[in-house]
């Protein structure tokens, strides 16, 4: 027979209400291990907190929910749950926390056919001056159910790290039923009257209804012939607004020589050597009077692993003759498989306490299986721990695996990180025309430790302009113990270099004179050249010659030297040619 008592839990401790050290702000929170005892069996501890008593150092401010819950065999639940609370010690805040968004009274009308009505409000929130807010009651949940003609109350109280309390409540308000209601016959059963007759009259009372405006309506009358077997019969009652309720009934017309057969029977072995089970049941039902009943097996028979089919006859004194017949089915004693998951090994940094594990639970793969585990995913300290997991069969067969959890924490490491493509010639780059500094791009280096970096820094980026000149930059890592690698580069840059001499214009082409015997030299005019340069101003340096100037018979060969900021020098030639008549 199924156990149906959740186990007792004994030594379930209060709340754990404690003031934070003032120096670290933490208080070690500790309390009495919760156990369960079953008036049926063992019992299983099937969930608990991450961390036990006294292990660990908790914030000020903080409100921790911790949780043991336990099982017996037959899945019966108890939870043993509590609160533990630090204080601040910085200073006694006696300021409540204010809540907004409290709701006003919810009234509902009730469904006329279920007498309930789902209530949905706004949950109320709270918040302090000082600390976080704690929701230290247990009101209903927005979409529960409540019943007609009720009033509940619904209050949220609130507190902060220092235990002022603020409430915020209203109520519930669910109408009486609308005095809408039907009531039908109980079921009736009815036998024919001789072997050959199929249906039955049978004859009722009306269903009884308020008196008013209402309209009734059936599927089926008084007086009506109904046939062997069961029958559904349905009221409904409609008033002027449309409000509705029913009820309904049943009619069972049974042959006179009926016989009603136990359901089939499923029981398996005992043990995996048993080859026979003794099965027990209630005789078949039949009909008072003179009759004489039959079967192939008694209750209490051993039926061997397998199916084997009971029947039972039951014979009239006319001779009439009706029968039924069951299945009991013997099953063999096979325990449930069940896999774990592999071990699992985790390393921290030497500044964590632990690490968060997860892993999926061994599959269930029959319906009516049930799993428990000792312990479940969520936080685990630096040690090692043996998961096991038992499965139990339908029939309650048990089948279990285990693995481990070992989370192991670091050495301090005194080797410090290091980079891989650290620069090691200069980095160039040069000015353009007119500018004063220039962006410069290289490949970041990146950082070889193997542990986990707490920083890499650089006090320049790729794309950053630098002026002229040479420029150290460094990037720095540094690890989770402390050790710090440098990478340290030189970006060179160089000024604009102006190469090109300037550019001449109006350059003067050769030029001619024609003079006539025993005339004196001519004087020779020309458009004087111009010079430009991209870079930089252009100054004249000289010239042989200038327009206006005398010039002999023969050849005479004329130079302007242009020079830019750089020295660059440009010139201008030409010829002038003096020719006697």
């Amino acid at each position: 027979e199924s156990d149906t008592i959740p186990p007792t839990i004994l030594n379930c401790t209060s709340d754990v209400i404690l003031d934070a050290d003032p120096v670290t702000g933490e208080a070690v929170a500790i309390w009495d291990i919760p156990f369960a005892v079953d008036n049926n069996g063992p019992v299983f501890l099937i969930s608990e907190p991450p961390f036990t008593s006294g292990s660990i150092s908790i914030p000020s401010g903080s409100n921790i929910s911790v949780e043991y819950k336990f099982s017996d065999l037959d899945r019966n639940m108890a939870v043993c749950q509590f609160n533990i609370i630090v204080r601040n010690q910085a200073g006694v805040d006696t300021i409540a926390p204010t809540i907004s968004h409290c709701p006003s009274d919810v009234i509902l009308d009730p469904n006329p056919v279920t007498g309930e009505a789902v209530a949905n409000w706004e949950v109320p929130i709270a918040e302090d001056n000082n600390s976080p807010t704690f929701l230290i009651s247990q009101p209903p949940s927005p979409g529960t159910t409540f019943f007609a003609g009720s009033t509940t109350v619904i209050e949220y109280i609130f507190t902060d790290s220092d235990q002022n309390t603020v409430s915020c409540s209203f109520s519930v308000i669910v109408n009486d039923l609308i005095a809408l209601a039907i009531t039908c016959p109980n079921d009736i059963q009815q036998t024919v009257d001789a072997p050959e007759n199929t249906h039955a009259v049978v004859t009722w009372e009306d269903p009884v209804v308020p008196t008013g405006d209402f309209h009734v309506a059936g599927t089926h009358v008084s007086g009506t012939s109904f046939p062997i077997g069961i029958t559904n019969v349905s009221y409904a009652v409609i008033d002027s607004e449309d409000n509705q309720a029913g009820c309904s009934f049943t009619i069972e017309i049974l042959t006179f020589e009926a016989i009603i057969c136990p359901n089939d029977i499923q029981q398996t072995v005992d043990a995996p050597e048993t080859t026979h089970v003794v099965v027990t049941w209630e005789d078949p039902v039949v009909p008072d009077g003179d009759f004489s009943v039959s079967g192939t097996h008694a209750s209490g028979t051993a039926f061997p692993v397998g199916i084997t089919n009971v029947s039972y006859v039951v014979i009239d004194s006319e001779g009439n003759i009706a029968g039924c017949f069951f299945t009991i089915e013997i099953l063999t004693f096979e325990a449930p498989s069940i896999t774990c998951p592999v071990d699992i090994e985790v390393t921290v940094s030497s500044t964590e306490e632990g690490a968060d594990i997860d892993w999926d639970a061994p599959m269930v793969t029959e319906p009516g299986q049930f799993l428990i585990g000792s312990r479940f995913p969520g936080f685990f300290g630096i040690g090692s721990y043996n998961v096991t997991y038992y499965l139990y069969g339908v029939t309650g067969q048990l089948a279990e695996c285990s693995f481990s959890v070992n989370v192991i924490q670091r050495e301090p490491d005194l080797v410090p990180p290091g980079f891989i493509g650290c620069p090691v010639e200069t980095i160039t780059a040069s000015l353009g025309p007119g500018e004063t500094s220039t962006e410069v791009f290289w490949t970041e280096p990146t950082a070889s430790e193997h542990y986990a970096q707490v920083a890499v820094s650089a006090d320049f980026n790729p794309g950053h302009r630098f002026p002229p000149g040479q420029t150290t930059v460094s990037y720095i890592v540094r690890d989770e113990f402390g050790n710090t690698g440098v990478c340290n580069f030189l970006v060179e840059v160089f000024p604009f270099v102006d190469t090109m001499p300037p550019t001449i214009t109006n350059c003067p082409d050769n030029m001619t004179k024609y003079v006539l015997s025993g005339s004196p030299d001519p004087t020779v005019e020309w458009n004087v050249p111009s010079a430009s340069d991209d870079d930089s101003d252009v100054n004249f340096v000289n010239a042989t010659n200038h327009p206006g100037d005398t010039f002999p018979r023969g050849v005479t060969m004329v130079t302007y030297t242009y020079e830019d900021q750089s020295s660059n020098q440009a010139t201008c030639v030409f010829t002038v040619m003096v020719i006697g008549k």
